[in-house]
């Protein structure tokens, strides 16, 4: 199956770059939400092992990130938040128009696992599994990494942004450079105990507790971006069944894993297959449709 390169709206109408792998028959629908400055095109062994097993699947990159860059990174307005209300919604409208009849999931990556509320339509999935998905509070976090966390919620991110007008996260090795507005949302965001949910109030809270669908969240041993407990401060604000488990590089056949590694196929037996397996265990027989 070829994936399928295409532009699509978020829901403010602006336009996205993604990938669609369509199955010959199609049982569930699954977008995937990348992490901070990522782009798709790192998910793509993943989309491909979940399309193998009947799943339609949505890569997309985020404003002011990858096809979906506009111009100049200085000129981007783009708010962290607007990746979950506008970005991330669109997707899923996409995906729903696309495949109406069957059921519609999330597999979310760092921030993609944080901003799933934020999307008015996450109230229809039917469930959503998260990888290294946190609070970034720098609490959660053991000594040194706490006093390190600190300074970049207050004082390196802000400052770099401030200086460069974006934030050179491509220089740092992380990942693609962000528009000013994220970063300084993110920022603001892990200054606080509760992340976002401090910061947008008591909507979001309400919104994230309203949701109903399950979500399984794999918290990495040696994930330094993610530590267990800010995994489970962020599973808590889900409304549905949720339920966390630590996966040790050991375990899959790594040495290490990490924040990024898990989307490398020598991760396919050990962490893609069973969030596929969990993701067909949320499908009603009832509602699978036949063709794509």
């Amino acid at each position: 199956m070829r994936p399928i390169e295409f532009v699509f709206e978020a829901d403010d109408g602006r336009p996205l770059g993604g990938t669609a792998l369509e199955p010959a028959r199609v049982q569930g629908a699954v977008v995937i939400a990348s992490a901070t400055g990522v782009p798709r095109r790192i998910y793509a062994g993943l989309a491909r092992h979940l399309a193998d097993a009947g799943l339609a699947v949505l890569t997309f990159d985020y404003r002011g990130i990858g096809d979906s860059r506009r111009g100049p990174l200085r000129r981007e307005s783009a708010r962290m938040q607007d990746w979950g209300r506008l970005d991330l919604e669109g997707a899923l409208a996409w995906m729903r128009q696309q495949h109406p009849r069957v059921p519609q999931l999330v597999l979310g990556h760092s921030a993609g696992g944080q901003l799933v509320g934020l999307a008015p339509s996450a109230r229809n999935l039917s469930g959503a599994a998260l990888v290294g998905s946190q609070l970034g509070w720098a609490g959660h976090w053991p000594w040194p990494w706490r006093g390190l966390m600190w300074a970049a919620w207050h004082a390196l991110i802000p400052g770099i942004t401030s200086v460069a007008g974006f934030l050179p996260m491509r220089a740092l090795g992380q990942g693609e450079d962000l528009p000013a507005g994220v970063a300084r949302e993110w920022a603001r965001w892990g200054r606080r105990r509760h992340y976002l949910f401090d910061d947008l109030g008591a909507g979001a809270r309400a919104a994230y507790a309203a949701l109903r669908f399950p979500v399984r969240a794999l918290h990495i041993a040696d994930d330094l971006y993610a530590p267990r407990s800010g995994v489970e401060a962020l599973v808590a604000f889900y409304g549905g069944a949720r339920e966390v488990h630590t996966v040790r590089p050991e375990e899959v056949g790594e040495r290490r894993i990490g924040h990024f590694g898990w989307v490398r196929p020598p991760c396919e037996r050990g962490i893609w297959a069973p969030i596929r397996d969990w993701f067909l265990g949320r499908l009603e027989p009832g509602r699978r449709s036949r063709s794509a």
